[in-house]
């Protein structure tokens, strides 16, 4: 029982001591104190999505006419003009199509000449009442169904000449020509709803198009006004980690969220004057 009152008091006693030490070393010492005005500013807030690049203009080549390729006039994967010849399709029965069209052209327009000269000659006769009214309705009425012929022959000949013009498919614009699906001696189909044969991409401005959920899409449209959302810069990175240098611009949304992935698609504009973009990134 001594022992534990001995303890006790020697163990204040340097508890009483320490204390006083502390409270001399908090009296010699003067802290600095960093003195920050309070302010307010806005933290900008980020959401990343995976997106696709896809040129300014993409035009799906696809033949209108069918027969065999004749040649291929173009490098995969280079720089075309608008304009510029890209495939020759067999045009022998397209050709033969249009020489029959001019012949029956050439023919309507005699048959409009000798109408043309029957009515002169009937004109006369029935006005001195040498031949009978109806005679000269008859000859009248012939060279009118002439002239209607020969606009059906004309019209004719313009199709077959048309159709000739698309064994010769060119580029509908300037930009970057894809891998061809076809090579010489292939035979192709008018491709309507089908896959083309190439793919020609302008390189301007990318588009880039990215999904975003249906509850960014209600956040977004509480927090933020269209003006508000169109002016917002979009960074790209690219593959490798690296910050495409050039911002983007929000273009549009499309008209419906997607059922089956609840998702909405959006579209940003950006520069690609690096020209370091291309579509499928």
């Amino acid at each position: 029982m001594k022992l534990f009152l001995i303890c006790l008091t020697l163990t204040t006693a340097s508890i009483l001591s320490s204390c006083k030490d502390k409270a001399t070393q908090v009296a010699a010492v003067v802290p600095e104190v960093s003195v920050v005005p309070v302010g307010q500013k806005n933290v900008a807030v980020y959401a990343e999505y995976v997106g696709q690049a896809f040129g300014q203009t993409d035009i799906e080549i696809k033949p209108r006419v069918e027969g065999w390729v004749q040649s291929v006039n173009f490098k995969e994967g280079s720089m075309v003009s608008r304009g510029q010849l890209l495939y020759v399709i067999q045009d022998d029965e397209l050709r033969d199509r249009e020489q029959a069209a001019r012949a029956d052209l050439a023919a309507a327009n005699i048959r409009l000449a000798k109408n043309k000269a029957d009515l002169d000659r009937v004109r006369p006769l029935a006005e001195m009442n040498a031949l009978s009214k109806r005679d000269l309705d008859e000859a009248q009425a012939n060279y009118d169904a002439q002239l209607e012929a020969i606009s059906a022959a004309q019209a004719a000949l313009n199709n077959a000449r048309t159709q000739l013009s698309y064994s010769r498919i060119v580029s509908p614009i300037s930009g970057r020509i894809g891998l061809s699906k076809v090579q010489v001696g292939d035979y192709v189909r008018r491709s309507i709803g089908e896959e083309g044969i190439n793919t020609v991409s302008s390189l301007g401005e990318m588009r880039v198009r990215f999904g975003i959920t249906e509850n960014d899409y209600l956040k977004y449209r509480k927090e933020m006004t269209p003006q508000q959302l169109r002016n917002l810069d979009v960074d790209f990175v690219l593959n490798d980690g690296t910050i495409f240098p050039e911002k983007g611009k929000i273009d549009f949304a499309n008209r419906e969220i997607d059922p089956a992935t609840g998702s909405m698609t959006v579209q940003a504009v950006v520069p690609n004057k690096t020209g370091l973009l291309w579509p499928g990134q």
